[in-house]
């Protein structure tokens, strides 16, 4: 692990990406909130909070998302279940209480720092650890990320793929960057996650992960 403070005197610069105007994103969120909604940095631990969430020293809105739904499903609710070798992994209903999954595609080309292989870390002066750390060393990330943020003021967020999905991608946008409106969200999809329905399409999603969430119970 990485554990070191990002260096003060370093002449390499970000790796960027161009995400292309309507791209389509992929984001699990609250039911209370819009598909467009930032999230905003709240002190504290919270729940499904991302790995380049702000910090108390960068307290920027942050907006999770990514390129695939099934990307955007096990970032959320596979974390922390280990694989085993003869069993399917059940999610808890818990964890999808009170959630949406939607759709949304940007409105312009937007700039982010890409993190998606070797030489794009090589070039933040870090390795795996950056983009695969545990939970538990999300702190540590996020001052990597306030670090690389100051080396590239102009974009608009990360990309990056997540553990164990390395084809695919995750995005994070900055809400001090760019906002609801680079967002056009799809109104022929949006999905409550804690109902027949939802669970239904979220099976549809993790059954290539080995992992299944039961129905909601019905009520006699």
């Amino acid at each position: 692990m990485p554990d070191y403070l990002p260096p003060a005197e370093y002449r390499g610069k970000p790796n960027r990406f161009l995400l292309p105007a309507r791209t389509p994103l992929w984001r699990i969120h609250l039911q209370s909130v819009k598909p467009t909604d930032f999230t905003p940095y709240r002190v504290g631990r919270r729940a499904g909070a991302g790995r380049f969430d702000g910090s108390p020293a960068d307290p920027y809105a942050a907006y999770n998302s990514a390129l695939e739904p099934g990307t955007a499903v096990a970032d959320l609710l596979l974390e922390g279940i280990p694989l085993t070798a003869t069993e399917v992994r059940t999610v808890r209903r818990v964890g999808v209480r009170g959630q949406r999954v939607s759709a949304v595609a940007t409105t312009a080309e937007l700039e982010l720092v890409s993190l998606c292989d070797a030489a794009d870390l090589a070039a933040v002066a870090q390795d795996l650890w950056l983009i695969e750390a545990e939970e538990c060393e999300h702190p540590q990330v996020r001052r990597w990320a306030t670090w690389i943020r100051s080396r590239s003021d102009r974009t608009a967020g990360f990309i990056w793929p997540p553990r164990c999905q390395s084809a695919r991608r995750a995005v994070v946008l900055f809400g001090d960057r760019c906002g609801p409106a680079v967002l056009d969200p799809d109104p022929l999809f949006g999905l409550d996650l804690d109902d027949d329905l939802g669970a239904h399409w979220l099976n549809s999603m993790l059954v290539e992960y080995r992992a299944r969430i039961m129905p909601p119970r019905k009520e006699t």
